[in-house]
């Protein structure tokens, strides 16, 4: 593992370290900077080798351009997580244990962990096995697992068979990947506000027509940074297609909902606030995050109308209010 030099400073501000999906990267987050910066200091970070960035695991100051493209201006720290030779379980936790050790490293703030999706698999693993290293949790759109034997073995062939996809033509495959009604509101189930915690089987059926509150691609002016002329989501689309294939098949292979062990039997060790975040159009995880809540010490599910899976991106001003609501509490600003 490398060292830095850079230490955080003390501040009542805390810390939020925020982990990002599947085919992401920390950057899928920069337009929330602005609002997030309010009630917090943000750290993103990356699981993955990039070329021409920082040295892995080096925490450095984003604003220097030589060090940082063009689209990362306007983050604030950035830290590298080194890519283990493995992606399993033990592995990501042993390397996210070093990152975050890193970044408190000086500092008495105490410190959130946001992990979206595949990110919320990690920092909710994380959580359960760590519990004194972290002081609050964000899972957005995301799982403590799958229970049953047989589900995990149909969701592990699943995930390979996807796996040889993304090797054999990954163009392809982000193409399918992009079409998932999971990741578009106007083609996800979205009941009524008041029914969205009904059994699954009793949701109304598809809207044909997308409302102005379910598009799923909002205006550029809602993007929470002034002047910034990409969209969150093409933003996305362009991480997406430089990552590199193999890697991500083995991000399914290894750490896969199949294969992470599942957590729902080590939820109660959890003692810290953890707020659950999904989108309304998304009503699987939905159910999901409101069993997450009954076994969890202190936790708080908020359901956000006109999102689906990628809540962030969204409805990024929508999210980052219950955010900055969750972190502006005084249990985090003394």
């Amino acid at each position: 593992m490398h060292s830095s030099s850079r230490h955080f400073s003390n501040s009542k501000k805390p810390i939020i370290v925020l982990l990002h999906g599947f085919l992401g990267s920390g950057e899928q987050f920069s337009h929330l900077m602005p609002e997030l910066r309010k009630a917090s200091r943000p750290v993103t970070v990356d699981i993955r080798p990039l070329s021409n960035e920082p040295t892995p695991s080096e925490l450095t100051e984003p604003t220097d351009p030589a060090k940082y493209s063009e689209p990362r201006k306007g983050m604030d720290e950035v830290a590298r997580m080194d890519m283990p030779e493995r992606l399993d379980t033990d592995s990501l936790d042993a390397g996210l244990r070093e990152t975050i050790e890193r970044i408190r490293t000086g500092s008495g703030a105490p410190l959130v962990l946001l992990g979206y999706s595949m990110g919320g698999r990690l920092a909710l693993s994380f959580a359960a096995r760590h519990a004194g290293l972290v002081d609050g949790l964000v899972l957005e759109s995301t799982t403590a697992g799958i229970a049953d034997p047989d589900q995990r073995s149909e969701r592990r062939a699943n995930d390979r068979r996807k796996a040889e996809q993304i090797r054999q033509d990954f163009g392809k495959f982000l193409d399918e990947w992009d079409r998932n009604p999971l990741f578009h509101p106007e083609q996800s189930v979205e009941p009524p506000p008041e029914q969205h915690h009904e059994p699954q089987g009793s949701h109304p059926e598809p809207r044909t027509e997308p409302t102005p509150e379910s598009q799923p691609y909002p205006p550029l002016g809602e993007n929470l940074v002034p002047g910034d002329r990409i969209h969150p989501v093409d933003r996305l689309m362009r991480i997406q297609h430089t990552q590199d294939p193999e890697i991500m098949a083995k991000w399914l292979e290894e750490f896969g909902t199949g294969v992470m062990p599942p957590v729902w039997d080590r939820l109660g060790r959890i003692r810290v606030p953890v707020l659950l975040i999904t989108g309304a159009s998304d009503p699987k995880f939905c159910d999901i995050a409101d069993r997450m809540k009954t076994q969890l010490a202190d936790a708080r599910h908020v359901v956000i109308q006109g999102a689906a899976h990628r809540v962030h991106l969204d409805r990024p001003a929508e999210y980052a209010a219950a955010l900055n609501d969750f972190l502006s509490k005084q249990i985090f600003t003394g």
